[in-house]
C-alpha cells in the first residue's frame, strides 16, 4: 500500500521557501496574491516585521488617535496568516541576508534558510538636518509607534508644529489636529502638496484648511528648534522670525528603506532604492524588491497603488504567469485635513506641457482642472479638491484612450448628462500650453 502521508511530506519538503521583509500593505498584496495564485501550494511563505501588528493601514492613523483600537486599522486579521499557512513573525527585524548561504538572521536571532527573497520595507520618515532635533517632543510620523508616543505627550502639550506640507504632512497635521492640538503646518515650498497640486489647487486647500484654525506657512525653512531647557519651546526660522509650539512632527517626505539592500551589496540607486528589472529582479536572481523600497524607472512617486502592482506582477511570475512590471498609472485619491483630494494622470505627474481647463467654486470650496489633448476630445489627467465624487469616472476615461462622447464643460463641473452627448465647441476655454514642475 501507498503511504500518502510520505507522499505528501515530501512534496511539502519540496516547497519553495519565499521570504518577505516586510509585513506593509505592498507586502500583504504579494501574500494575498500569491494565496490566490499557488493553487498547487509549491511556496512557503516566511513574513517578517520589525513592527507589533500584521500590515495596518498608514493612512488611518488619525483616526487610531481617537478610538486608540489597533484591531479597526488592520487590513486584514492576524489569524489569516496562519489560516493560509504562512509564518508571520512580528517585532523581528531582519538583520542580514548571506547571500553565500542563502540565509537570514533576524534581531530575534533566528537563522532562516531561503530559496527567495522578497524585500518590501517600504519608507522611512525624512528628517532634515536641523539643530535641536534630539529635544523632548520632537517626533516622526509614520509607524503605530510613532503614534502612540505623540497621544501619550499631547495631555502635555498644547500647539504642535508639523513640518512638511505634502501628502505626509497633512496626514500628519490631521492626527494632531484632531488631538485637540493648535496645529501649524510648516512648508518650504511656495504651495502644498508641490507634488501634486497646481498653486491654485494648492490654495484651494488651504483656504479649506484654515478654516478649521491650523495655520499654514508657506516659503518658510525651519533653522532650529528651541528648547526651554527641557523640552521643545519653539522653531527658528530662516528669517529670523520664531514660533512657540511644544511639539515638534516632521513629515516632510519619505525615503526608500533600502538598507538591507545595501548590507547585502545589492545594486542601489544614487537617489536611494533597491534597483530592480521588469520581474522586480535586484541585482541578485533570487532577491525581489517591491513597494517603495524598490527603484523602477517607470515608477516616479513610490505611490502604493504602483506598490501594489509590483505584488501582483512579482506573484504571478513566481507561480508560472510571465508578466513584467513597466509601472503604472500615476494617481492619489485622499481625503487631507477633511478636505477631499485627487491627482491622476502620469503626464501631470512627469512635468509634461497640457492643455488644460479649469473651474473654480471658492464659495464651495472647490477647484476642478483637467488635462486634455489638443482636440479637446480625450481626458490625460487631472486635479481636483473640494469634489473627488467623479474620481474613477474620470479616471476610467483617462485609462480608456476613447475619445469622449459628452462636453469637457460637464466634465470639468461635475454636471452628468445624457452620454450620447457629444463635445460642445463653447465649453471652457482652454488654458495655453505651460510648463509646470513635475509634481
Amino acid at each position: 500500500m501507498i503511504d500518502m502521508r510520505n507522499i505528501a511530506s515530501r512534496r511539502f519538503s519540496q516547497r519553495k521557501k519565499v521570504v518577505v521583509v516586510g509585513d506593509g500593505n505592498v507586502g500583504l498584496q504579494f501574500c494575498e496574491k500569491m494565496v490566490e495564485l499557488d493553487r498547487n501550494h509549491e511556496h512557503e511563505l516566511i513574513v517578517f516585521t520589525e513592527e507589533k501588528l500584521p500590515a495596518y493601514n498608514r493612512h488611518a492613523m488619525a483616526e487610531y488617535g481617537q478610538h486608540q483600537c489597533p484591531d479597526q486599522i488592520l487590513l486584514t486579521p492576524e489569524d489569516w496568516y496562519e489560516e493560509h499557512g504562512i509564518q508571520l513573525h512580528l517585532s523581528d527585524r531582519v538583520l542580514k541576508i548571506d547571500r553565500d548561504e542563502r540565509q537570514l538572521i533576524s534581531s530575534s536571532g533566528q537563522i532562516i534558510n531561503y530559496d527567495l527573497v522578497v524585500l518590501a520595507t517600504g519608507s522611512y520618515a525624512f528628517v532634515p538636518p536641523i539643530a535641536g532635533i534630539d529635544q523632548q517632543g520632537v517626533h516622526l510620523f509614520r509607524t503605530i509607534n510613532d503614534m502612540e508616543r505623540i497621544i501619550k505627550e499631547s495631555d502635555q502639550c498644547k500647539s504642535v508644529a508639523v513640518i512638511g506640507g505634502g501628502l505626509f504632512g497633512l496626514e500628519a497635521a490631521k492626527a494632531v489636529y484632531d488631538l485637540g492640538l493648535k496645529t501649524h503646518i510648516i512648508e518650504s515650498a511656495p504651495w502644498l502638496m508641490q507634488h501634486q497640486l497646481d498653486e491654485t489647487g494648492a490654495s484651494c486647500l488651504r483656504s479649506c484648511i484654515e478654516t478649521q484654525g491650523v495655520e499654514v506657512h508657506l516659503d518658510t525653512n525651519t533653522t532650529e528648534i528651541l528648547s526651554d531647557g527641557n523640552r521643545v519651546c519653539g522653531l527658528q526660522f530662516q528669517d529670523n522670525s520664531q514660533l512657540q509650539v511644544d511639539m515638534v512632527i516632521f513629515a516632510a517626505g519619505l525615503r526608500p528603506r533600502d538598507e538591507l539592500g545595501r548590507i547585502s551589496q545589492l545594486a542601489i540607486h544614487d537617489e536611494g532604492g533597491i534597483i530592480v528589472n521588469n520581474q522586480l529582479q535586484t541585482s541578485d536572481p533570487s532577491i525581489f524588491a517591491i513597494g517603495k523600497a524598490a527603484w523602477h524607472p517607470e515608477v516616479m512617486c513610490g505611490l502604493v497603488s504602483s506598490g501594489r502592482q509590483m505584488a501582483t506582477v512579482l506573484a504571478q511570475n513566481l507561480t508560472g504567469t510571465r508578466t513584467e512590471f513597466t509601472g503604472t498609472e500615476q494617481a492619489v485619491n485622499r481625503n487631507l485635513m477633511g478636505v477631499d483630494v485627487a491627482c491622476f494622470g502620469d503626464q501631470i505627474f512627469s512635468g509634461q506641457d497640457l492643455e488644460s481647463v479649469t473651474w473654480r467654486d471658492p464659495s464651495a470650496g472647490v477647484y476642478r482642472k483637467l488635462f486634455i489633448n489638443p482636440q479637446g476630445t480625450r481626458i490625460l489627467g487631472g486635479i481636483l479638491v473640494g469634489d473627488t465624487s467623479d474620481y474613477e469616472f474620470l479616471l476610467s476615461l483617462m485609462k480608456s484612450h476613447k475619445t469622449l462622447n459628452c462636453s469637457i464643460d460637464v466634465l470639468l463641473k461635475n454636471v452628468r448628462q445624457s452620454s450620447s452627448e457629444t463635445p460642445s465647441p463653447n465649453g471652457p476655454k482652454q488654458t495655453s500650453k505651460r510648463s509646470r514642475k513635475a509634481i
